[in-house]
């Protein structure tokens, strides 16, 4: 759901496209240790101007 949301809501809104280069999701936590055994993750999208 994460991957749909940034190409199909963020990013025809804003104003950017995908460029060339990785795109990768780190992972911040372990899920086994949050209270509600969820990820937090940053999500990694190079980009560039229209």
């Amino acid at each position: 759901m994460k991957w749909k949301k940034v190409y199909g809501e963020w990013l025809p809104n804003s104003g950017l496209q995908p460029d060339d280069g990785y795109v990768f999701e780190m992972y911040m936590n372990n899920p086994n240790t949050h209270p509600t055994k969820k990820h937090i993750l940053d999500i990694y999208l190079p980009v560039k101007s229209l």
